[in-house]
């Protein structure tokens, strides 16, 4: 039977292999626009701090679960949660297809998605990122790396949003677009 850290230990791994994932998928995907769209990086050192926020999490969690060694139960219920979460941050990435990319660009010749969860929600992979940061550390019982880096990771993801909506209000019938969304994220 599996212990209990060992199983912390083990989601922790398959978080940062998923992000590593994530990277190769969204690099594929920004060669992909580059060659067939007019596109430019908005913000450079936005994308930079994301990746150094998301290790410093990952190594906190890491270091609070071993130091931490809460063993007592394990809660099952958030697991599933955040396997929920997952799915509808695919379905995000999905929907998004060539577009999802973990950087911002400005597009001039490109029309905004409304298919897949976007029918629904603005911001579906922000707002799973964020979820995740909350339920993540729940999970492994890291009540510091949650209240530390919660905050944190609010305060990119609003800056990161506005600056997004900015741009594609300017390039698109955004603001439109917006109303018609059936659930909005009211703290962003």
């Amino acid at each position: 039977m599996i212990s209990i850290l060992s199983l912390k230990f083990t989601i922790i791994l398959i978080y940062v292999f998923q992000r590593v994932l994530e990277l190769l998928l969204s690099k594929r995907n920004e060669l992909y626009l580059k060659d067939n769209f007019k596109i430019s990086e908005l913000t450079n050192s936005d994308s930079l701090q994301m990746k150094s926020l998301h290790i410093i999490w990952f190594l906190s969690l890491i270091t609070e679960v071993y130091l931490i060694k809460n063993n007592l139960n394990f809660p099952y219920g958030i697991l599933t949660l955040l396997v929920l979460f997952q799915i509808i941050r695919l379905w995000s990435m999905k929907s998004l297809d060539y577009f999802w990319t973990i950087k911002n660009f400005n597009f001039t010749n490109a029309d905004i998605k409304t298919s897949g969860v976007y029918r629904w929600m603005l911001h579906p992979n922000y707002f799973i990122v964020l979820l995740e940061f909350i339920f993540l550390p729940l999970l492994l019982k890291c009540y510091w790396t949650l209240f530390i880096f919660l905050p944190i990771k609010f305060f990119f993801l609003k800056k990161r949003i506005k600056i997004e909506e900015e741009t594609l209000s300017i390039f698109s019938d955004y603001r439109q677009l917006k109303k018609n969304v059936k659930l909005k994220i009211l703290f962003f």
